[in-house]
């Protein structure tokens, strides 16, 4: 599935994650409707947004994607979300959270919010 034109030029200001972005290495799972899944590491998030080093890929901008985070807690379940491609690199790409549900610094047990990275 892939979003409007339209959709994806309304969230492109988003990629700037205005908010801060927390160096977080964490194994993660892609699924695209057309592929098998692959495992890779993130490199850094923000409440709604992460960098994911894929190495070179296909994915272009405004793909969407599901992103599996493997269970912090042996028996429990993976905890998938769906995310959109803002940008690739030859090392990764730019991801954001296509809801608001989710926030990802609390998916990823990150500071809490008004707290800093080192409490």
């Amino acid at each position: 599935m892939q979003i409007t034109e339209s959709e994806f030029n309304n969230q492109r200001v988003m990629d700037h994650r205005f908010s801060r972005r927390y160096p977080v290495i964490r194994d993660i799972r892609l699924t695209h409707n057309d592929g098998e899944p692959g495992s890779f590491r993130t490199r850094n998030i923000c409440h709604d947004g992460m960098y994911i080093e894929t190495g070179h890929t296909d994915l272009q901008p405004g793909q969407i994607l599901t992103a599996a985070l493997p269970a912090a807690a042996a028996g429990a379940a993976m905890q998938s979300f769906e995310v959109v491609v803002m940008h690739h690199t030859g090392s990764g790409i730019g991801v954001l959270l296509t809801g608001n549900d989710i926030d990802l610094l609390e998916l990823f047990r990150w500071p809490k919010k008004g707290t800093s990275a080192n409490s």
